[in-house]
């Protein structure tokens, strides 16, 4: 079940939230961990800390390309979808690179490639929008939703997508696996 802020997972015998567990979810082909609110998770630290600090900067950084490269912008929340992305991990000790320089083309080749069909909570992924084969970048969260930065996400910037419709239709199945 998706709420506006989490997915929980509910035990199909008994119709409760199920918690402190781990279950499979067929749909992405991923192991999550249900928290004590049976908020499913990674169980994983880094990625939960990347999550949470993301989580936190949507509906209040709108999209400013170019930011996310100085002190300044970075005090400011103003991001891209790569300096986004970058900030995120950086918050829980995964370095992507120098900031100053953060783009899609070096995110590419952060960490290691996977699968599409193995993609699992805090995995990067990539899109095409113009023929080019790396116009944007998030983070996926389970449950075919999203993390990103973008003008083209429910807030115009820093939001939670469904890789439906247009994003699935730009989406160029690139998977990284950073941490």
């Amino acid at each position: 079940m998706q709420s506006t802020d989490y997915t929980y997972y509910f035990d199909p015998y008994t119709y409760q939230i199920d918690k402190n567990r781990y279950v499979y979810n067929a749909d992405d082909n991923a192991t999550y961990w249900l928290d004590d609110n049976g908020r499913l998770t990674s169980g994983n630290w880094r990625i939960e800390k990347a999550v949470t600090t993301g989580r936190a900067l949507i509906g209040r950084s709108p999209y400013s390309w170019g930011g996310g490269r100085t002190p300044w912008s970075i005090a400011a929340n103003q991001f891209d979808c790569s300096s986004f992305i970058h900030y995120i991990f950086a918050s829980a000790g995964v370095i992507l690179g120098n900031y100053q320089w953060a783009t899609t083309y070096s995110e590419k080749d952060e960490g290691i490639a996977v699968d599409w069909s193995n993609m699992r909570r805090g995995d990067i992924f990539f899109f095409a929008y113009d023929g080019d084969y790396y116009d944007h970048v998030g983070m996926y969260l389970g449950n075919n939703l999203f993390l990103h930065d973008s003008p083209s996400s429910p807030t115009g910037g820093v939001g939670i997508s469904s890789i439906t419709g247009f994003w699935a239709e730009i989406a160029n199945h690139v998977v990284r696996r950073v941490v």
